[in-house]
């Protein structure tokens, strides 16, 4: 028995129990609420003896149930009483600011997070540029889903009830390159969600670039943005794409912490 380093940190080698143990749990995969051994077994890459005494263990601590009705496995309540502890501690501000802080250290321009609320997006956070010429942000500050990267990007993701509704608003003008039609904005949000960032070059402010990038949580829907934005002579749209693996990096570590899979 190798006893843990006075560090603390986890050990490099794994028990293979429990990691065939952690691979059943996650073949509840939610596409059915209920599962058998034996497609459990093919979901997991396990033998269905195997299955079996895992699934004994897991019954017992409560976090699978077995329902004698159907003969079949479910997850269990044991659960939602971990993840309760895990949900009390991730508030999106707090969990973000790292995050922020590395982009604005790694780009040198501001970077803010930004939720979706009444049908606008809203700063909640930003950590501000060190250089000298900067772009302001402001806690608080809403930006318009027509003419801001992260408005248009958290536009993007609603439902289209919501576009729809947007789209039907009379769209104010503030630059020669803001988007005022409807049509050529829908186009736009398409275009958003498929390439999964936000662009806005001089839209909202003359000589004000930004890029946005969406934020997933626990179920993979789209809870915040995190944008970068600064003088468009400096941030134009080579620097803005230069940018972007970084942005798409410390979101999705962020959208980790939050609960969400890999793949969302």
């Amino acid at each position: 028995m190798t006893s843990m380093g006075r560090t603390n940190r986890p050990a490099k080698r794994t028990l293979q129990s429990v990691d065939k143990a952690l691979g059943l749990l996650w073949a509840f995969d939610g596409s059915r609420a209920e599962l058998g051994v034996v497609e459990l077994a093919r979901k997991a890459g396990l033998s269905p003896s195997n299955v079996s005494r895992l699934l004994s263990s897991l019954v017992q601590g409560d976090v699978v149930e077995y329902n004698e009705a159907t003969g079949r496995y479910r997850l269990g309540m044991g659960l939602v009483r971990l993840a309760s502890l895990v949900t009390d501690r991730l508030d999106l501000r707090t969990l973000s600011r790292a995050h922020l802080a590395a982009l604005v250290e790694s780009t040198q321009e501001t970077a803010s997070l930004n939720i979706f609320t009444g049908d606008q997006a809203v700063t909640i956070d930003f950590v501000p540029s060190p250089r000298a010429v900067v772009s302001l942000v402001h806690l608080g500050r809403r930006g318009l889903v027509h003419c801001t990267s992260v408005g248009k990007l958290l536009l993007a993701c609603q439902r289209p009830d919501v576009w729809d509704r947007a789209l039907s608003r009379p769209m104010l003008r503030f630059t020669p390159r803001t988007i005022v039609d409807p049509e050529i904005l829908r186009a736009d949000l398409c275009g958003i969600r498929e390439q999964g960032y936000a662009l806005a070059e001089e839209e909202r402010e003359p000589e004000l670039n930004a890029i946005a990038v969406p934020v997933h949580g626990l179920h993979g829907e789209v809870v915040a943005a995190i944008g970068l934005q600064g003088p468009a002579h400096r941030f134009n749209r080579g620097a803005m794409l230069h940018a972007l693996p970084a942005l798409r990096s410390e979101a999705e570590k962020l959208s980790r912490e939050l609960g969400a899979r890999p793949e969302a």
